[in-house]
């Protein structure tokens, strides 16, 4: 067992002979097997115990017991006692999950105060099938399917090539005390129900399905991973970001299989759930949308659009003076200068306009339905939800536009539509007139 945890962690590349490594141990069998074979194969090895204070004198004991073990292999030793039920309570969360959030950040800090490489934890091939089924029993998507990971961010999993029963072996056969978790044997937790009762049925079928599902895990991990890849060419080659805003072109997704699930990928980070998404995709309705608590995804003509959920309720920006400014995703620019400096027309993003509009204030704002303008060389006026449609702006932007107004007076639709009321007499005015110009930039 020494021999294949050697190779593993050196010729499979895990660690270096000359890393630090911190091992994460509670007592029981499986991390006290795992540090005591890396101290064995001459590894530097430092152990944290986490205390979450959830069995009385048993978690003190445990602690004691870990102390005692470090000390008799000269191994340095850190232990942190946590309330763990107050923390879960305030963050309401379960005890299961707040003792993994007290004890994973203060690895992280651990980690880094003990010049540590790694954190090895010693999770095993009976702990990575009974994920599986768990995750399965819980509607999991592909990912939950891989099982546990070997490797994630600071964390290494060295013993998942090793049924619990193969470490107990071993620590019967060397002698190597270990401490049993009392919780453990109680079927409040889905996780020892399966342990107690699903596994054993398994292993009576077939002895070596363990070793079976960590083979699928591995096939359905390359199967992610190639996934990933395809969705990571995808949106170098075909998703454009302005600002914070994201589209997917449609022709192209369509061209794919299940496109739900590159979408899915894509918007990883607004939390939508997969039903939602594949059901704005079957419909592909023009003007539909779905909600997370943080993101938006629109359904327009040729895009899907993600927006991150903003507050738009804050006051507009008043504009009294030259100078740079920001507004939402834009940069504006005030500037005085005369007629003959300016090469008219104007870019799209630029207008000139009398430097007496400054004097009365210039209000940048979001769009309001019943806004109205009157374009340039029009004498009518032209609803501005109009100019959007002209101008092919989903509904799902029409609020990132800034509206220019000069007393309740749209000056100018941000970049599309300018209004012939502010227009500039170029015939009657003289070369050097000093006028303001007016810049607006979006921000990548």
């Amino acid at each position: 067992m020494q021999e294949r945890l050697g190779h593993i962690l050196f010729n499979e590349g895990m660690v270096k002979k000359t890393d630090r490594i911190l091992c994460a141990v509670s007592g029981g069998a499986d991390s006290i097997v795992m540090t005591y074979l890396m101290s064995q194969l001459g590894i530097n090895v430092v152990v944290a115990h986490c205390n979450f204070q959830l069995r009385g004198k048993e978690s003190d004991d445990d602690q004691s017991f870990v102390a005692d073990f470090c000390n008799s292999h000269s191994i340095p030793f850190l232990t942190k006692s946590f309330d763990t039920i107050g923390y879960s309570r305030v963050n309401k969360t379960s005890i299961q999950e707040a003792a993994r959030e007290l004890r994973y950040k203060w690895f992280e800090e651990v980690l880094e105060n003990e010049n540590c490489s790694w954190v090895c934890t010693a999770h095993n091939l009976s702990d990575n099938a009974e994920t599986m089924m768990i995750n399965q029993l819980r509607g999991t998507g592909i990912n939950g399917l891989s099982g546990i990971p070997v490797k994630r961010g600071s964390i290494l999993r060295p013993m998942l090539q090793f049924s619990s029963s193969e470490i107990r072996t071993y620590a019967t056969d060397h002698k190597i005390a270990f401490r049993v978790d009392s919780s453990n044997h109680s079927d409040a937790y889905l996780r020892n129900s399966i342990r107690h009762h699903v596994s054993p049925e398994l292993a009576h079928i077939d002895s070596g399905f363990e070793r079976t599902f960590l083979g699928n895990a591995n096939k359905i991990k390359e199967s992610v991973e190639l996934l990933d890849a395809l969705v990571s060419d995808f949106k170098h080659r075909h998703v454009k970001t302005t600002g914070n805003v994201v589209f997917i072109p449609k022709n192209e997704l369509y061209s794919f299989p299940h496109p739900h699930i590159i979408v899915s990928k894509l918007v990883l980070n607004g939390h939508f759930d997969i039903t939602q998404i594949k059901q704005l995709l079957e419909s592909n309705e023009v003007g539909k949308r779905i909600e997370s608590p943080s993101h938006e995804l629109h359904s327009d003509r040729d895009y899907f659009i993600l927006k991150s959920i903003t507050d738009k309720s804050e006051a507009p920006l008043m504009l009294t003076q030259k100078g740079g400014f920001d507004y939402e995703g834009y940069s504006i620019t005030l500037a005085h200068g005369s007629l003959k400096d300016l090469h008219f027309p104007l870019p799209k993003n630029e207008i000139a306009i009398e430097s007496t509009c400054l004097e009365q204030s210039i209000e940048v704002r979001s769009w309001n339905q019943a806004d109205q303008i009157q374009p340039f060389g029009m004498r009518g006026h032209k609803l501005v939800s109009d100019v959007f449609t002209d101008n092919k702006i989903a509904s799902a932007l029409k609020q990132e536009v800034p509206i220019f107004c000069v007393k309740n007076t749209i000056l100018w639709v941000g970049g599309l539509c300018f209004s012939e009321r502010f227009k500039l007499d170029l015939g009657k005015l003289h070369p050097s007139t000093e006028v303001l110009h007016i810049t607006l930039t979006r921000k990548n």
